[in-house]
């Protein structure tokens, strides 16, 4: 075996144990980010000690990271604690020992108090992770394609070569994205918010576990379950049958449930059974919770992201059941004009309900879906139909038929899911 691979090894494996050693901290909330898009990731790597705010209370997401700053949150990343340099700068202890590491290498850079830039980060980042190898691998081939636009971006053909490598080497790993109209913007500063979602997908990459908010859980074939039978292609007529199936006399679908009915198996666990592992997503837990200021009772679906390279889209659908009637809901998403999103937030910091955002939900992350008990136009819907209440649910469907979006933006299928049914009494 050649010495760089085996490197490559012992490399790795230093960094996965490395990462395990960190202990968890507790939960931190920092006011100015309480709205922020980057809020669950910057919480995480708080509560994890990796990165920390400012002595006021404040984490300031929007301002931009030096060179030492991001070089110091990396080797607290990786499980070190350097003392502090009683020569020099306190600093010059973690970017000893990220040379140490081979994080950073003789002469890339001359000024650490300068803000780091996306290409510089994407080259640290690429030799945390394990890929320093597979970036080099590219240096040596040079081949043509390395220069076409569609592969690497507009704005790049002016990045150095030897740079030019780790945007694809991050970008290949799903750990860096192109911005709107295909551009990289290699030599933009990355801010704080940017660099804690950039850590917590690193980290993850490196040890899957490492954020894990659950323990032990249940797998389907551990489940009771009825198999459909054959579906066909008309909606309704594969409505009616789930309808049957269970017992109910009618029900509803919103079409793109319909859509997403696609499985002929169906899987009960009662709420004490979870979590339960479905698909690409894990079930946590559901909460009915009191009536809120604005549509009455919501149900909270406690979720996480079982992705370890993608992230998800279009992640649940919903259903209520009561001895009666199957109830879909909607997932909710919320504009922040009228104070849904800044409400729902307060309830659950992990609330993936901001529109343009709530599709964006990263690999192996938590969060929590909500929607709303009641349907204002259910009466039309099912006729001489009752209203929903706490008390009349009886069970709660999750449908589980999953997308995700690769690094370029794409959304592909991630394959057919279960649909699993809670009972809640």
């Amino acid at each position: 075996m050649k010495k760089n691979t085996i490197l490559f090894f012992i490399f790795l494996s230093i960094l996965v144990t490395s990462i395990q050693q960190i202990t968890f901290a507790g939960n931190i909330t920092f006011p100015d980010a309480k709205y922020s898009w980057s809020r669950s990731y910057i919480e995480k790597l708080a509560e994890k000690k990796i990165m920390n705010g400012y002595t006021d209370g404040t984490f300031k997401p929007d301002n931009k990271v030096t060179v030492y700053e991001f070089t110091t949150i990396l080797i607290k990343a990786l499980g070190h604690n350097p003392p502090a340099s009683t020569e020099g700068n306190w600093y010059d202890s973690y970017i000893n020992k990220a040379m140490e590491l081979s994080i950073i290498k003789e002469g890339e850079f001359s000024d650490y108090t300068k803000h780091i830039n996306r290409v510089e980060a994407a080259r640290m980042i690429t030799r945390m992770i394990g890929k320093e190898t597979e970036a080099v691998e590219w240096i040596n081939k040079k081949e043509e394609n390395l220069n076409y636009s569609n592969i690497w971006g507009s704005d790049i053909q002016d990045v150095p070569y030897e740079l030019r490598v780790y945007i694809k080497t991050i970008r290949d790993n799903d750990l860096m994205r192109d911005h709107e109209m295909g551009k990289f913007f290699p030599y933009s500063p990355l801010t704080r918010a940017d660099v804690a979602k950039l850590f917590y997908m690193a980290i993850t990459k490196i040890n899957k576990d490492f954020f894990k908010s659950y323990g032990a859980y249940k797998t389907l074939d551990q489940l009771q379950s009825i198999d459909l039978g054959p579906l066909t292609d008309n909606k309704e007529e594969n409505s009616k049958k789930l309808f049957n199936t269970l017992g109910l006399k009618d029900g509803y679908l919103w079409e793109s449930h319909g859509e997403d009915f696609s499985s002929r198996k169906i899987y009960y666990a009662n709420v004490n059974d979870l979590p339960v592992k479905v698909g690409n997503v894990m079930v946590r837990g559901v909460e009915i919770k009191h009536k809120d200021k604005y549509n009455g009772d919501i149900i909270a679906i406690k979720l996480t992201n079982l992705l370890d390279e993608r992230e998800l889209h279009s992640s649940v659908g919903i259903g209520l059941i009561d001895s009666k009637y199957f109830r879909p809901r909607r997932i909710c998403n919320f504009s922040n004009e009228d104070g849904y999103y800044n409400y729902f937030y307060d309830l659950y910091p992990d609330f993936s309900g901001l529109s343009g955002l709530t599709q964006s939900i990263m690999p192996n992350q938590d969060y929590t879906a909500i929607t709303f008990l009641q349907e204002p136009l259910e009466s039309e819907l099912i006729k001489n139909v009752s209203k929903p209440t706490k008390s009349s649910i009886d069970k709660i469907a999750i449908f589980t038929k999953s997308k995700y979006i690769g690094y370029n933006g794409t959304i592909a299928e991630k394959g057919e899911q279960p649909i699993l049914i809670i009972n809640l009494k």
